[in-house]
């Protein structure tokens, strides 16, 4: 799976608490010809635990959409949540298809359930291409 630096989300993100994406993805201005945000549909979203996580009961992530830049008055299109057990480095959350109805803005919410941690990074981002390991015997 490759990432594009400018299709990142969060780099090492430290969440020690709820949290907004450190990026937003903006799809480009609408505009007469393109009336609705250029979003490929074969992108994804893939969300990787990089630090393991402490204290917390859970982490849901979910993707935002907004027509601002800033994602006030985000709508949650998708979500996902790791139990503490989970949240550990070389852990992802699902991967994330592109849902529809998105706006111009795309960025990502980090919610933590129970105490905040004191430790836990995440890196996130948009990839046009996901891995398939094909073992012997077929996929």
């Amino acid at each position: 799976m490759l990432m594009d630096k400018k299709a990142m989300f969060s780099d090492k993100q430290e969440i020690t608490a709820t949290a907004k994406s450190d990026n937003v993805y903006d799809f480009g201005k609408p505009d007469v010809l393109t009336p609705v945000p250029n979003i490929p549909t074969d992108a994804q979203i893939t969300v990787q635990v990089v630090e393991d996580f402490n204290n917390c009961t859970s982490v849901t992530c979910e993707i935002l959409t907004s027509n601002n830049k800033d994602l006030s008055s985000g709508v949650v299109r998708a979500s996902a949540k790791l139990p503490l057990d989970d949240l550990k480095a070389g852990k992802s959350f699902p991967l994330f298809n592109l849902p529809g109805g998105l706006n111009r803005y795309v960025g990502l919410n980090y919610k933590v359930v129970g105490s905040n941690p004191t430790q836990g990074k995440i890196t996130a981002g948009l990839v046009l291409d996901k891995t398939v390991n094909i073992g012997t015997g077929g996929v």
